[in-house]
């Protein structure tokens, strides 16, 4: 631990220990089947987001040392984000939304916070949390 004392993280135990967060939530998510049918878009979204959810809240625990935290914290952010889209793409569909359009509008959405993220995970050299 590095910090003076401020229960930081040194760099290099924050990028293993956001990569391996980042990795298992990754796997996890990559297990939810993809919808065989329309009517399968609102589950498909809310299990995706459930199984993010908790490695967001993980990586939120870490404490990045000062020259990573501004960069770490647009990271967290942007995830954040990137969920809440995929959620209230998940209520929409359930109360009604057309499936097709309300993906397409996500991936519109998702897009530049995309970029974004993965900017900023490289900038921070943790490629674990590089979106796949």
């Amino acid at each position: 631990m590095v910090g003076c004392g401020d229960g930081s993280l040194s760099a290099g135990d924050l990028r293993t220990q956001a990569s391996a967060i980042c990795l298992r939530s990754s796997d996890a998510a990559a297990a939810v089947a993809p919808p065989a049918s329309e009517d399968g878009g609102a589950a498909f979204l809310a299990a995706g987001v459930a199984r993010m959810r908790p490695a967001l809240a993980a990586l939120k625990k870490l404490k990045p040392p000062g020259e990573l935290r501004e960069g770490y914290a647009q990271a967290l952010h942007v995830r954040g984000q990137e969920l809440a889209l995929a959620a209230r793409s998940e209520r929409a569909i359930t109360h009604g939304a057309d499936a097709v359009t309300t993906f397409r509008a996500l991936q519109t959405q998702l897009a530049p916070l995309e970029g974004l993220e993965d900017a900023t995970w490289r900038a921070l050299q943790m490629p674990g949390c590089v979106p796949r």
